[in-house]
This record gives C-alpha cells, sequence and structure tokens, in this order.
C-alpha cells in the first residue's frame, strides 16, 4: 500500500497539468473566435422549416436580432426562449457569414399537435375516467410513444373494471401539424368472480364472512369491488376487536379460458383489543370509547385517539382535562389499551370579549361571529342543555377569527389580524372566549384610474368596476372588477388580455393596469360525435351555435352554445374544445364534440288524493324525430275528474329562424261536467329573446259536446258554450338552474288571451295571469322556493257569463294542500267551485336528509272571487303542512299532509294527504 502511494501521486499530478493545460488552450482559441466575431454584425434573420411563423410573431428576443452584433450567448438565450414556448420540438441556428456581417437562419419544427381524443366503444368505463387516465389531450402535445402508453393505460384500467380480454387501438388522422386520435376499445365480456378464499382466517368463520363481503361467487369483478371487499374485511374484524388486524394485496387469478377471476385474501389477525378508561367520573365507557375513535393499534393511531378524547372533552366544556399517554398490556391471548382521564370542571362561556380599538361597535362584531355565550336556561340543570350558546367549539372560533379578518378587510384594513382564545377567569369558575382584534391603517380610495387600453374606453372600463372614490379598499372588489374587465376584452374578441391592480398607498389610486392581448379569431368551427353511429343532422347542431368561422373569439357566446345545445334534450355530454387556445394561438378552431343519448323517452306520472282519488298520466316523447330536432309526442291522462289524450309536433325552428312552431290536438273527457267532451287543438309560435327569454303568440280552437245527457239536453243548459275560439300571446323569463329541481333562479311568465269578438266562437272573455316563483339557497343545500299566481278574466256586461271550463280553479296538491282538489272559489249553478278572480301563493323549504330522502315545509294560501268586492268577506284560505321527498329516475315522489288554517264552508279540518310525482311548482 505505502509502495503504490509515490506512483498514484505521481498519476494524479500529471492528469492535473494536462486539464490545467488543456483549459488554458481552450481558453485562448475561445478568446480568438469572440474576437474574430466582436465585429461582426446579424444583418439579417431567416426562417425555415415547418412552423410556417413570420418574424412578427415570434417573441421580442427574436426580432431584436437584426443589427445587433453578433454573440454566441444571444443566440443560445433565443433557443433557451423559444423552447420556452412550448410550440417547438426543435430549434437549430445556422450561421452565414458574408462580407458584411453575419446573417442567421433559425430552423422551427413546431410539434405536432392533438386536435381531437375520441373514444369508441366504452360502455363499461366512462368518458371521464378515460380522459383522467390518458395522456394524450386535446391541445396537447403528440407523440407515438404517449399514445402507445396510452393504449396500455386504457387495456390495464378495462383489466380493473374486470374486462381483462379488452383490446385497445388507436387510429390516427393527420391533419396538417395536429393529430385526430381515436382510441378504439373492444370490452370483451367481463369477467366473473369464480372463488373468494380469505387466508389466514382463524378468528371469523370465514363462511360467515365471505357472505358479508359484497364480492360474491358468481358476481362480475371489478378492481373497485375487491377495494369494497377489503374494506368491508377490515371493518368486521374491528368490530370484534381485532383492531391489529392486517390484509395483505390480494391475489387475483384470471382464468382466460372461463374468463373468471379466483381471488385470494391473506389476513394476519393480531390480538384481540380491549379498550379500558380510568378516572373518568361524568363520561361513561361508550361514548368515550366512540370519541377516541380508535381502529389500529400504532403510535399515530394511539396519539390520534388521545388528540380525540381532548377534543371530546374539550369540546363538552371539559377545557382543563387531561389524558394520560395509553398503555398497552397483555391479557392472556389478548390486548388491554388503557386511557386514564382526568376530566376537570365543566366551563360554559359567560362572555365573548372583543378587544380592539373600537373601529366598530361591540353589537357589528358580536353580528359577524357564530361562538355565542350561554342563554339564560343555561344555568339550570337540565334546561341549560336547550341553552343557546355557550360550549367553546375550536374550529368555530378559528372560523370567526377568519370571518372578522375579512369582515376588516373588506371596510380597508388590510393588515387586520384577529387572535385569542379562551381565558378562565375568577380563579378558575368563569369562562370568557376573547377576540383580539389589531386592525391597522385603514386604505381608502382616493380615485380609481384605468391604464394600457387602446380598444376600449376608459368610460366602458370604468362602467365594470364597483368600486367608487371614497370606498374602502376592498380586495374582493378589486377582484371582481379585474374579472369584470377581462370578460368585456374576451367579449370583444381579445381573450388573452391581463388586468391587474396597483395601489399607491401614498395618493390612495387604485390603478386598473390593461395588457390588452392580441385580437383572436375563430377558425373552423367543426362537429364531431362520439357515437359511432350519430342520429342527429349536423344542421341541427350549427344552428344553435352563436359563432361561425371568422368571427372573433367570444368564450361567453361558446358558453351559451354549449347551453343552447344542451336544452335540446338528446345530448348527454357536449364540450367546447378549442385546441391552440392555451398557447396563445391568434385563429382558433372551435372542436364541438357531442354524445348523443336516447331521444326517445316514456314517462309515467301519478299521485293520489282522498277527493281526487288515483290519478295518473302517460307519455310517449320523441324528442330527435329522424335527427332534425323535432318532437313528436303523445300524452294520455286519467282520473276521476276526467281524461285526457293529446298529441303534439313541435318544430323548433320555422321559417329558417329560430320560432318555435308547436302544435297540439286534444280531446278531454270533463268528467266534472257530467261527461263533457271537447275536441280542440292550438297553434303556438314562440321566439327566444337573447338568453333567458321567450316571446309567443297562440291560437286556441275547441268545440264542446255532450256524451250523454237528457233528450233534448243541450251544451249551454251546461254553462258552457258550444264553441271557442282565442289568441293569446304570452312572455316568459325562466333563470332557473335547473328545469325539474331548480335550486335558484326566478321563473316568471304573463300571459294574455282574448275568445270572441274578432276570433269568432260563441265564448267571449278576456284573461291576464301572472306566474312568478323564485328559487335560493339560503344555506348549504336547503332551498327555498315561492311561487305567486294572480288572473283575472272578465266579460262584457251584456253577454252571457264566462264558460265554465274557462274559469279558474284552485285546491289540490299543486295549489293550497291543506283543501280537496278545485275546492276553493265560489259554487256555481253546476256545483263546480270556480272563480273569475285567482290569488295564490306557495312558501316551501327543501332539505335534503340523506342519499335520495329530503323533506319539505310549506306555506300555502289562495282563493277564488266572482267580483273584487268579494275579497273583504272571502279572504284567502291559508294552509301550513310538510312531506317527505324521494328522489327517484322518473322524479322526486312527494308526499304531503296539508293542514287548513281558514275554515271553508262545511268542510271538515282534518289535514289532507297527497301522494304525487314531480315538486308542487
Amino acid at each position: 500500500m505505502t509502495s503504490a502511494s509515490p506512483a498514484r501521486r505521481f498519476l494524479i499530478a500529471s492528469l492535473l497539468a494536462f486539464c490545467f493545460a488543456w483549459l488554458a488552450r481552450s481558453a485562448d482559441a475561445q478568446q480568438e473566435l469572440e474576437a474574430a466575431s466582436a465585429e461582426l454584425t446579424v444583418i439579417r434573420v431567416l426562417y425555415a422549416g415547418n412552423a410556417g411563423v413570420f418574424p412578427e410573431q415570434l417573441p421580442t428576443i427574436v426580432a431584436e436580432l437584426p443589427n445587433s452584433l453578433y454573440s454566441e450567448h444571444r443566440v443560445r438565450t433565443v433557443v433557451e426562449r423559444l423552447y420556452d414556448t412550448g410550440r417547438y420540438a426543435q430549434v437549430r441556428v445556422f450561421r452565414q457569414d458574408v462580407s458584411n456581417g453575419v446573417i442567421l437562419i433559425i430552423e422551427l419544427t413546431t410539434k405536432l399537435r392533438v386536435r381531437n381524443v375520441v373514444f369508441q366503444g366504452s360502455d363499461a368505463v366512462g368518458d371521464r375516467e378515460l380522459r383522467r387516465r390518458a395522456r394524450t389531450t386535446e391541445a396537447g402535445e403528440y407523440a407515438e410513444s404517449i399514445v402507445e402508453r396510452d393504449r396500455r393505460v386504457l387495456t390495464d384500467l378495462y383489466a380493473e373494471h374486470g374486462h381483462f380480454q379488452a383490446e385497445v387501438a388507436a387510429e390516427i388522422t393527420p391533419e396538417g401539424q395536429q393529430r385526430d386520435v381515436t382510441f378504439i376499445i373492444d370490452e370483451g365480456a367481463q369477467a366473473l368472480t369464480r372463488a373468494v378464499r380469505i387466508q389466514g382466517a382463524d378468528a371469523v368463520d370465514e363462511d360467515d364472512t365471505r357472505a358479508r363481503l359484497p364480492i360474491r361467487t358468481g358476481d362480475a369483478y371489478s378492481s373497485r369491488a375487491l377495494d369494497r371487499a377489503l374494506d368491508e374485511l377490515r371493518n368486521i374484524y374491528t368490530q370484534r376487536g381485532y383492531l391489529s388486524m392486517e390484509s395483505f394485496r390480494p391475489d387475483v387469478d384470471h382464468d382466460p379460458d372461463a374468463n373468471a377471476v379466483d381471488i385470494t385474501i391473506p389476513v394476519a389477525e393480531g390480538p384481540r383489543v380491549h379498550i379500558e378508561f380510568t378516572g373518568h367520573a361524568k363520561h361513561d365507557a361508550d361514548s368515550l370509547e366512540k370519541a377516541a375513535a380508535l381502529e389500529r393499534v400504532n403510535d399515530f393511531a394511539l396519539q390520534a385517539a388521545k388528540d380525540n378524547l381532548l377534543d371530546f372533552l374539550g369540546r363538552r366544556g371539559y377545557l382543563n382535562a387531561t389524558v394520560d399517554d395509553p398503555t398497552q398490556t397483555e391479557r392472556g391471548d389478548d390486548l388491554v389499551v388503557g386511557f386514564h382521564i382526568q376530566e376537570g370542571a365543566r366551563y360554559r362561556i359567560e362572555e365573548v370579549r372583543f378587544e380592539s380599538d373600537d373601529a366598530l361597535s361591540v353589537e357589528e362584531l358580536r353580528g359577524q361571529v357564530r361562538t355565542r355565550k350561554r342563554g339564560r336556561l343555561g344555568g339550570f340543570p337540565l334546561l341549560g342543555m336547550l341553552s343557546d350558546g355557550g360550549r367553546f367549539d375550536p374550529d368555530l372560533f378559528e372560523e370567526d377569527k377568519r370571518v372578522l379578518e375579512l369582515h376588516y378587510r373588506r371596510l380597508g384594513y388590510r393588515q387586520a389580524r384577529v387572535t385569542g382564545g379562551p381565558v378562565i377567569e375568577d380563579g378558575g369558575n368563569r369562562l370568557a372566549v376573547v377576540f383580539q382584534i389589531t386592525k391597522g391603517r385603514q386604505s381608502v380610495v382616493s380615485g380609481i384610474e384605468i391604464r394600457g387600453n387602446d380598444t376600449v374606453t376608459t368610460e366602458a372600463l370604468l362602467s365594470r368596476v364597483s368600486l367608487n372614490p371614497g370606498d374602502p379598499r376592498d380586495r374582493l372588489r378589486e377582484l371582481a372588477g379585474e374579472r369584470s374587465i377581462r370578460e368585456l376584452y374576451a367579449a370583444r374578441g381579445r381573450p388573452y388580455s391581463e388586468v391587474r391592480t396597483a395601489y399607491n398607498a401614498e395618493t390612495g389610486v387604485l390603478a386598473y393596469e390593461v395588457v390588452e392581448g392580441t385580437p383572436v379569431t375563430i377558425g373552423r368551427v367543426l362537429i364531431q360525435f362520439e357515437n359511432a353511429n350519430p342520429k342527429t343532422r349536423p344542421y341541427v347542431v350549427r344552428r344553435e351555435l352563436l359563432m361561425e368561422d371568422g368571427d372573433p373569439y367570444n368564450g361567453l357566446l361558446l358558453d351559451r352554445s354549449r347551453q343552447r345545445l344542451f336544452r335540446l334534450g338528446f345530448f348527454s355530454r357536449v364540450s367546447m374544445r378549442t385546441p391552440g387556445f392555451d398557447e396563445g394561438e391568434e385563429t382558433v378552431d372551435v372542436n364541438v364534440v357531442l354524445r348523443e343519448r336516447s331521444a326517445g323517452s316514456v314517462n309515467v306520472r301519478g299521485g293520489f288524493s282522498p277527493s281526487e282519488g288515483v290519478r295518473g298520466t302517460l307519455e310517449l316523447l320523441q324528442r330527435n324525430w329522424n335527427g332534425t330536432g323535432r318532437r313528436l309526442g303523445s300524452k294520455l291522462r286519467l282520473g276521476t275528474l276526467g281524461n285526457r289524450y293529446e298529441m303534439t309536433f313541435v318544430e323548433p325552428w320555422t321559417f329558417a329562424t329560430p320560432t318555435r312552431t308547436t302544435l297540439r290536438i286534444f280531446r278531454d273527457n270533463l268528467e266534472e261536467q257530467d261527461d263533457t267532451l271537447t275536441t280542440g287543438a292550438l297553434i303556438n309560435l314562440s321566439q327566444s329573446i337573447y338568453t333567458y327569454n321567450r316571446v309567443s303568440v297562440q291560437y286556441r280552437y275547441q268545440e264542446f259536446a255532450l256524451a250523454g245527457g237528457a233528450d233534448g239536453e243541450t251544451i249551454e243548459d251546461k254553462g258552457i258554450q258550444s264553441t271557442l275560439s282565442a289568441v293569446g300571446a304570452a312572455f316568459l323569463r325562466d333563470t332557473r338552474d335547473d328545469l325539474f329541481a331548480p335550486a335558484k333562479g326566478w321563473y316568471n311568465e304573463v300571459r294574455f288571451e282574448v275568445a270572441g269578438g274578432p276570433a269568432g266562437g260563441k265564448t267571449r272573455f278576456t284573461r291576464v295571469t301572472t306566474d312568478a316563483r323564485y328559487f335560493s339557497r339560503p344555506a348549504g343545500k336547503i332551498v327555498f322556493a315561492s311561487q305567486l299566481r294572480l288572473g283575472v278574466s272578465s266579460r262584457r256586461a251584456d253577454l252571457s257569463p264566462i264558460s265554465s271550463t274557462e274559469r279558474f280553479r284552485l285546491g289540490g296538491s299543486t295549489t293550497v294542500r291543506g283543501y280537496p282538489e278545485r275546492s276553493l272559489g265560489v259554487r256555481d249553478l253546476f256545483g263546480s267551485f270556480r272563480g273569475d278572480l285567482l290569488f295564490q301563493g306557495n312558501a316551501e323549504l327543501r332539505i335534503p336528509i340523506k342519499g335520495v330522502f329530503g323533506m319539505a315545509y310549506f306555506v300555502d294560501m289562495g282563493n277564488l272571487w266572482t267580483s273584487y268586492g268579494d275579497i273583504i268577506d272571502d279572504p284567502p284560505k291559508v294552509a301550513l303542512g310538510g312531506g317527505l321527498r324521494v328522489q327517484t329516475p322518473i322524479g322526486p315522489v312527494r308526499i304531503d299532509v296539508g293542514a287548513p288554517l281558514s275554515r271553508l264552508r262545511d268542510l271538515d279540518q282534518n289535514p289532507k294527504l297527497w301522494v304525487a310525482l314531480g315538486n308542487a311548482f
């Protein structure tokens, strides 16, 4: 070892000397090269390759190269910045020396991009899950290696769903520098579970345990079902006290010949665990064990159980409680985990105190927080449990601190901080919760400026800002102004525009600094169906779009177009993809990707009430007849109070305009009028105005006849004229977020109808009705729904009374639920209760419970009158009630009980039961 040391030292010294000499020579050569290039000027920059770009479209650094001194460093910087744009797969620079300088040739090779990604043949796996697993995405980079990787990943995904024999192929369609990628999927049959074995199960009966697992012999296999089975197996052991039980990776053996799997689940049971508590006097062991939530026995789980106990005791007012570190003791084959608890005294909040410099009143601060002192009942045994406050909740306290800070910051106190916590005072006898507030200096907006705008006027931009001079600086309102200005630029074809605010603390001026983006134009609007054999004709889609090839890009119009396509009712998925938008392209194609769903439907609705009995409706509907968007429907309604037969045809576009034409032919058996028959038709033309509004005109014709009756009896003897001819108009505004289960928005409708006179027919009247509905979410998922209906029918004094069939009816399951169906109003000569003046008001609170179940509380009121003078003598009838809601695939099942609060003639005051499909309104 010693003899080799001199040789090693000599070798190292020789290598170092060689390296120094080589570096010195390289430095000299570099200096000579730079000296030779120091006087060279870049006189021209040329572009080559397949990028198809022009100098003005390249980054600024490239445009600055001409007429600058040549520098290798500058060229490398240009190359790096071009790569940083993410557009180019390769950038090469060639230098050509000429007599008066240097010509640089920049060769650009753009990356191939994915234009569309489609999954064909997928039924077992949803489109969203497929896209989440695949790396091939619209507007993303195209590479054969990525597609091949996705093909393998998707094959594995189908195996997870039990389709072990699935095959995935990729079809690539070139389109210039873009590629359309179609994954063609042959799912194959889903494998069945042939056997399930639990290896190592001694403490539990394997057959009983296997029967409780959600995956059994004969079931279709999927990895998700297996995961649920493992969770259930763990729960079974946990319920029996085996908290140390471990399950290992299951062995899933697939038999390709039988297309079946054998599952083996190895387990290590461990000892049975018992939990014991000592030292406690005010809590039972069951509640403590539930609070500890110990499901495993390890250091982390034991510490978490200790923390859970302290949190449980603290929330119940035992703020000084202590829990010793848990102990573990073997008792035979079992393990005992012990917790020693000292509860201490129990405290309730006696005071909520705010320590600040009086910028805001105590009342205002108290209104912001939810932490409350105990109420007046808190000092009495048992009754204290009904108190409206008093328990200290640390999570609620932290939330209150954040709310207070946000409140101060919205008032311009940008540096506001809230600290504090529970304080035990008076020698341990009193609990106070203290909020310590440091508000800092207030920022006030003295003026507002717009900078950097060229294409949009300052006045137009200022109108988008809600802040005014003199207002406190509110960051939320600042951001709202930024967003609104960006939306304005996007609506004018400049979606890449950027907006940011700058506040001058010395002058108080808030400036909105605008960087106007380049105009963006829509290249082509392409329509693509995910279904293999789509039925919808392309022109049906294009006429719903609010943009065309060559239009300025407008994200708002794209979103509205998507909503219009959804409203057609025969697409389950509508996606507006804009490849190249995220990369900043100035011309962007719009790919409208659609997935059709079944356009035909069978709807069954029904209900029951003591006064009306069983009633039901069967409706057949085709929303997209022959792929043209036309609707064909038929409806059969059967009930004690009458039967109705109806055929409907809807043409959504009339005369190549978005005018909807509805033709309806019907026959109605009015059993309430002694088997009076009416046969008629109506035609309605309506058109949308902007997004939420619709106007319509209508003509209706009906003939009335007796289905039976005494000889010589005519329809006029029933108070009904033999013919009706009426024209009408309506205005509708609907901003509801959902047509069937709205949670927010308005529905407003006004209708006007005139019968007789120039319209013909023997029935004459003028009728005006209004219907206003409002929906909101006051808290969480609770929905408040309200409705107000008003109506008036009038006639000339010298004419016969309004036909009985055209008068208003009220009462029952969808109007005033405390009274029998159609029982409100004045009895006419023919035994029906009707009126010429209508008032109806409803308010309902819809509360979800769990899963498909919900409940509702409602207040209904309303009445009918013959003349205005009757309103004082017979005020509106009121009903209170509640009910159960069950969500089903065909709509919510509604079970309501309404109790009348106003006496109605000689009718009983008993609550009324209603069972029906669909909401009341």
